[in-house]
């Protein structure tokens, strides 16, 4: 793999569109090692395929937003283009090419024109029966996180129908997907197309069971609040179904902390798993204190905020830890300070 993204890039002009798709596609499903050192590769690909999207067959666009997505590359231009390729004419695209391109541009952390999402969701209304089950979930999420209510009745009782006609059928990540989608439907004031309470309650049931492990990056975290002199609850189970890091009490306020790692990010952005989940969790009541890695590990080379009066406490402790915990009382002073 080393040597196919070493060399592969200057040949790109010669590789026909499925080869472009393919590539892509086998450094998605490559070990993780492969796909580290493969990023100049993905942005020539990604140049390649720009100008000659119009070429691609559904599968091919399919394969190439889905291999992007998958691997977490930024590629802003590619994701509009391929926006545009399926909105321009979502009659041409079968189902599943429609589903999977709009869940890849949501986990990217993209966001289709409006004119353009409208159209797949009219194209998708009419061609409810052909979608499969995790179609089915992927373009409910993907809508949630665009935060686009589609013009069309795509969300109508036809896809509360035809989501209890595949319910058994239903992955425990899909089931997850349907429950995000549930959670924006309500703040959306979208109520007609719900499934029935029992699948409803099995997808709160899947997503709250997902159980998760303290990273050293969330332990450091967590070390850093209790030095502040915070009484620290850790991974916080919502009636939501979502969990939080931590929960602390600052200012008179109860603050949840979310500790964001590299999976969190494409590129340098939120996901959009990350950007659903922060946007959720406001809409519940909630005010989220992000700590996302980039700026917690560049703390020791960078300057940090203006120390908060709260920070008597770490007056004695060492530089870099008093720089962290002046890091932390910004940001907890920020979120106290949202609306």
């Amino acid at each position: 793999f080393d040597a196919i993204a070493r060399e592969a890039p200057a040949r790109l002009s010669s590789f026909r569109e499925q080869h472009l798709s393919n590539l892509a596609w086998s450094f998605a499903i490559a070990p993780t090692s492969a796909v580290s050192t493969a990023p100049a590769l993905f942005d020539a690909i990604a140049a390649a395929a720009v100008p000659r999207l119009g070429e691609f067959t559904p599968q091919g666009l399919t394969n190439l937003a889905w291999a992007y997505a998958e691997v977490a590359h930024p590629a802003p231009e590619l994701y509009e283009a391929i926006g545009h390729r399926i909105g321009s004419a979502p009659e041409r695209h079968p189902t599943s090419c429609l589903t999977t391109v709009l869940w890849a541009i949501a986990a990217a952390g993209g966001a289709p024109r409006a004119e353009r999402l409208d159209a797949v969701a009219e194209a998708l209304a009419a061609r409810l029966d052909e979608c499969a089950d995790q179609e089915l979930c992927n373009a409910a999420w993907a809508f949630a996180v665009f935060d686009h209510v589609p013009r069309s009745e795509l969300f109508g009782a036809h896809f509360g129908a035809r989501c209890e006609a595949l319910s058994a059928r239903f992955s425990r990540s899909g089931l997850c997907q349907l429950h995000q989608w549930r959670i924006w439907a309500a703040e959306r004031a979208l109520h007609e197309g719900m499934p029935s309470p029992r699948l409803l309650e099995r997808c709160h049931s899947a997503f709250e069971d997902g159980s998760a492990t303290a990273s050293s990056l969330q332990r450091a975290v967590g070390d850093g609040l209790a030095a502040l002199g915070l009484r620290v609850e850790e991974e916080v189970q919502l009636s939501s179904g979502y969990s939080l890091d931590f929960v602390v009490d600052w200012r008179g306020q109860r603050l949840g902390v979310e500790v964001d790692g590299p999976s969190h990010f494409v590129g340098e952005a939120p996901s959009g798993r990350t950007m659903l989940k922060r946007r959720q969790l406001r809409s519940l009541g909630w005010r989220v204190a992000p700590v996302p890695y980039l700026e917690w590990n560049g703390l020791a080379q960078a300057g940090s905020p203006t120390p908060s009066p709260d920070l008597e406490v770490a007056r004695q402790q060492q530089p870099q830890q008093q720089q962290r915990l002046a890091y932390l009382a910004a940001v907890l002073d920020k979120a106290a300070d949202s609306t």
